[in-house]
């Protein structure tokens, strides 16, 4: 990943998560985690949680491949 890349971030929208009295980057902690890039990094995550990349300030490109999974019908 080129210098800058912006990081990649989750958000728990759960009520239980969201108005539970635990804060901070823990299990089930309201909070933004913040993942930072590496060349090669597959990152998994259910369908409803919430993400987003930040800014890409790098002169170079940042190339990223999204995909959706889900297994096979019976």
């Amino acid at each position: 990943m080129p210098p800058g890349s912006g990081d990649f971030v989750f958000r728990d929208p759960r009520p239980g998560v969201i108005h539970g009295f635990v804060k901070g980057a823990v299990v089930n902690g309201h909070s933004d985690i913040h993942l930072t890039p590496s060349e090669g990094l597959l990152v998994l995550f259910p369908c409803w949680m919430e993400h987003y990349v930040e800014t890409h300030e790098a002169d170079e490109p940042r190339i990223a491949i999204a995909f959706n999974a889900n297994p096979p019908v019976k």
